[in-house]
């Protein structure tokens, strides 16, 4: 709207109208005479809508649909300005006692749109429309949905210019273009309904009926100001999977590769151990997958568990395994001893870094050959030679193979001694 009234005091402010001006005089007489009124601006003093509402107790439904009507910008604007007021229709039966919901919404807006205050409560407004729609009442848990289409039902009724509503037939639209029979409806309905909800929030939905029998069809419009569409369900979604490949000596390694499959609500873990397989070359009985979480292993997935629940952040994992090596360990790497909590309350630093490995093993070996074997598959990550692997443990700070359990100090074992011992 074009602004014609300026505040007399400071000269600072316009505003759209004498309306407008005098609701926004609360929160503006703090800086009037001042250089600059922020309160028509989004700043930490003025939050022009960006304000969080308190939960009364499971009212997030009732927060959510405030803060949709609130930035439906026309519905807004006529009541911060108290335009409202003089389309008050406290005398009608089919709104809310004396028009509280239409005032109490006017009360809360100002204080979203005009207040200082990062979150505020809606009270009031929750007791207004416990006593338009009784199925509100309490604090038990409701659709959003339904709370919007009675507020907006409210709302109308409590601005409804109609003060005696007369009682109008629909006639049937016969083989009339639908253009006169919609027009038609929509006169018909403004004799009973004419309000700012009306103005901006309501149009016709076409409805039609065929007989079966003679092949008749009825037309008809009816008059709506909330439409309830179904969102399409997504019937695919993309999968980071990264494949680390197991190597015999460093000579042979090259790093891990990143794929992206596609999965349906039908895949399985199963399908997408194939997918890899087929993608990589590798055959699908020497593959494992698994996900890690903050640099350890989080879990094992079964062959027939869904894919499609897993999301964009998590890090799934493809290793290559040797199945004639029956053992698998599974090896994290972290830099220096494990760290004791300094408190009960603390919890302790494990310093883990990377992708763990998950390696194949013989029963047989010592220890001495497991490690030979966890820095060739370690060399696939930093890219060292076959030299350097006998030092490999101590270029990246792993000082000795460590075994026990997570949580635990740690204890070194003895080289010479042999895995399953």
């Amino acid at each position: 709207r074009p602004a014609h009234a300026l505040c007399r005091n400071c000269g600072v402010v316009v505003y759209c109208g004498r309306g407008c001006q005098v609701s926004h005089w609360k929160y503006h007489k703090r800086f009037c005479k001042k250089s600059e009124d922020p309160s028509p601006k989004q700043t930490q003093l003025t939050r022009r809508g960006s304000v969080g509402l308190a939960n009364l107790g499971n009212t997030c439904y009732m927060n959510s649909a405030v803060q949709c009507l609130s930035h439906v910008y026309p519905l807004t604007r006529h009541f911060i300005s108290s335009s409202y007021e003089a389309e008050l229709n406290t005398d009608n039966c089919l709104g809310s006692d004396k028009a509280a919901v239409a005032k109490e919404w006017a009360a809360l807006l100002k204080e979203l749109w005009f207040g200082g205050k990062a979150r505020t409560e809606c009270n009031s407004l929750k007791r207004a429309i416990d006593g338009f729609k009784e199925d509100f009442r309490g604090y038990a848990q409701h659709d959003a949905m339904e709370l919007v289409q009675a507020m907006v039902d409210s709302l109308h009724e409590d601005l409804n210019r109609v003060l005696k509503k007369e009682y109008v037939e629909i006639p049937d639209a016969g083989d009339r273009p639908d253009e006169v029979v919609a027009q038609e409806n929509w006169d018909l309905h403004l004799k009973r309904n004419n309000s700012i909800v009306t103005d901006h929030m309501t149009g016709l939905l076409k409805s039609t009926v065929t007989c079966p029998q003679c092949e008749t069809d009825w037309r008809k419009f009816d008059p709506v100001n909330t439409l309830e569409i179904e969102l399409p369900l997504q019937s695919f979604k993309p999968l980071e999977v990264t494949l680390v490949r197991r190597f015999e000596s460093a000579s042979d390694v090259c790093p891990p590769m990143t794929y992206g499959i596609s999965v349906e609500r039908t895949t399985t873990m199963n399908d997408v151990r194939r997918q890899i397989a087929k993608l990589s070359g590798i055959e699908v009985d020497r593959l494992e997958i698994w996900e890690t979480y903050q640099n350890v292993l989080f879990q094992r997935f079964a062959p027939n568990e869904l894919a499609f629940k897993l999301v964009k952040t998590d890090i799934i994992v493809a290793t290559e395994v040797e199945p004639d090596l029956p053992l698998r360990v599974f090896m994290a790497n972290r830099q220096g001893p494990y760290q004791h909590p300094k408190g009960p309350r603390e919890k302790p630093i494990h310093q883990h870094f990377g992708v763990p490995l998950l390696l194949s093993v013989d029963p047989s070996w010592t220890i001495r050959e497991l490690k030979e074997h966890a820095c060739i598959q370690m060399s696939a990550w930093f890219g060292v030679t076959d030299s350097e692997t006998t030092r490999c443990a101590f270029q990246f700070k792993v000082a000795q193979l460590w075994l026990g359990r997570r949580g635990e100090d740690f204890s070194p074992f003895d080289e010479e001694k042999f895995v399953t011992g």
